[in-house]
């Protein structure tokens, strides 16, 4: 049975390209705010913050994931048979 999951480099590439169109997006509405209109910048720069945030986050999962896995499996093996 083959995993389908994505893997977290996966993860984080597509949120950096959400990141990327949205602030794309935003700059097109600032040098031309008169072709943009239909462009909501507030609402789109309001999701840059949390993208930023979540590809950090996923960074650090996956430089870190080694320690992550060792952590669990100590913290799984301490846990009382049932």
């Amino acid at each position: 049975m083959s995993d389908d999951r994505p893997t977290i480099q996966q993860q984080i590439d597509e949120v950096l390209c959400c990141f990327l169109n949205i602030r794309s997006a935003v700059e097109a509405w600032q040098l031309a705010p008169e072709k943009h209109r239909s462009v909501e910048t507030g609402a789109c720069r309001s999701k840059l913050e949390p993208l930023e945030a979540a590809v950090r986050t996923l960074e650090w999962v996956r430089d870190n994931a080694e320690q992550l896995r060792q952590a669990h499996g100590a913290a799984a093996s301490s846990r009382p048979a049932e």
